[in-house]
């Protein structure tokens, strides 16, 4: 296969086709193995059903947009989606609640059906804006997400030092169970913030299969059996 095909995308999802597209456009020969789709309409019981529509939440990313304008695809998609107004319908006992995409007319249903949790929903709907907005902001930016020289990795650090502290968390899960090929645990993330953010001469993190991570200077310094790969440290 390696004399006919340069990469196989194996799954035939919006993230699978997007990769292989991109790849095919920047001359790869690429192979894309997967199962066949599944109907529009299955029949229950002598009834036929329609299956629900596809939701792409990552439309509205800008990372998504960049791969649509790459691939020429941004008229398509904009002809193709709709928008679902409201996305969602809760039904509680005694309670109906509309989730509508307008946040002002969220506060409506909230002051309608919970009004007593109205500014804790403010708030909460406050830190996810400007969490959205910190990681929209990031992702617009052209950077090297495996940096490998010194200023692909002092540019990667300074976008990941823009992140807000949940953000700069999940970031080092990934990085965590990226690194080990395992779930880790939160006083895993809590260790690795410590070498990050608080950093003051401490040993290094042991991560399940035998993986540490240490500060290596300016880097972070991930161990396998002796070898260690780098990457860059958020000031």
């Amino acid at each position: 296969m390696a004399k006919h095909y340069d990469v196989a995308v194996l799954g035939t999802g919006i993230g699978a086709l997007a990769c292989a597209a991109l790849l095919a456009r920047r001359s790869w020969r690429v192979l894309v193995l997967g199962q066949g789709d599944k109907p529009a309409v299955y029949t229950h019981q002598g009834l036929p059903l329609a299956r629900r529509s596809f939701t792409l939440l990552a439309a509205a990313s800008p990372a998504f947009g960049r791969v649509l304008v790459e691939l020429a695809q941004s008229q398509t998609f904009r002809r193709r989606m709709h928008a679902q107004d409201p996305m969602l319908h809760a039904l509680l006992p005694n309670r109906r609640l509309e989730l509508p995409p307008d946040t002002t007319l969220f506060s409506r249903e909230i002051d309608r059906e919970f009004p007593e949790v109205r500014r804790i929903v403010d708030e909460l709907y406050s830190e996810l804006a400007r969490v959205n907005a910190a990681a929209d902001g990031t992702f617009e930016r052209d950077v090297n997400w495996s940096p490998s020289g010194f200023w692909e990795r002092r540019e990667t650090g300074a976008v990941l030092s823009a992140l807000p502290a949940a953000v700069r968390a999940r970031v080092l899960k990934r990085f965590a169970e990226a690194s080990c090929g395992s779930p880790v645990t939160s006083a895993h993330v809590t260790a690795l913030r410590a070498l990050v953010e608080h950093w003051a001469g401490q040993g290094p993190v042991a991560l399940p299969g035998g993986v540490r991570v240490e500060r290596a200077g300016p880097r972070l310094a991930c161990v396998h059996g002796g070898r260690a790969h780098h990457g860059p440290v958020p000031d």
